[in-house]
């Protein structure tokens, strides 16, 4: 040992040596590890970039103009103008909640963020019905539909099928 630096000299045959069994202990299943590990990988990165892939098209069937005065909606291989001022909030909750992969809103969520006038609840039931009603009939397809809450049969929900709008 230097005492003058405080390090051990060893010898480089000694290290060589050391290292030597090592590397030849290495047997097939540490490569066969090695590569399913690296085979895995490529294909996790690969899933992940399919699944980024696709999440950025979730977007590209509800498009807004610049001055948020009309959506243009991709469905059924046909692109649907909508002007209304009720139209505009209708599609910009949706984008919403389809950026939030969430298929489902209550009632009075729903009322809240569709409508700006205070009505009375009939009133309300009425205007959403309509709304539906001519989403759903200009789409031609069944977009919106009310169903039952699974564990309050009581309430009810509007649940919205994003399969049939245009992902691409």
């Amino acid at each position: 040992m230097d005492k003058q630096l405080g390090v051990m000299v060893v010898p480089l045959e000694d290290v060589l040596g050391f290292l030597e069994p090592i590397s030849s202990k290495t047997s097939f299943s540490a490569w066969y590890t090695l590569i399913l590990v690296v085979i895995l990988s490529v294909f996790g990165l690969g899933f992940v970039r399919y699944k980024n892939k696709k999440t950025s098209h979730l977007s590209t069937s509800i498009q807004f103009n610049e001055a948020k005065t009309s959506v243009m909606v991709q469905c059924k291989k046909r692109t649907i103008h909508f002007d209304e001022a009720v139209d505009l909030r209708f599609w910009d909750l949706v984008k919403t909640l389809k950026e939030q992969r969430v298929n489902s809103i209550s009632f009075s969520d729903f009322d809240n963020s569709i409508f700006d006038e205070h009505y009375q609840a009939n009133q309300y039931s009425i205007k959403r019905g309509l709304l539906i009603n001519h989403i759903n009939r200009k789409l031609e397809v069944d977009f919106v539909e009310t169903r039952k809450e699974n564990h309050d049969k009581r309430f009810k929900r509007i649940v919205f099928d994003f399969k049939v709008l245009d992902l691409g």
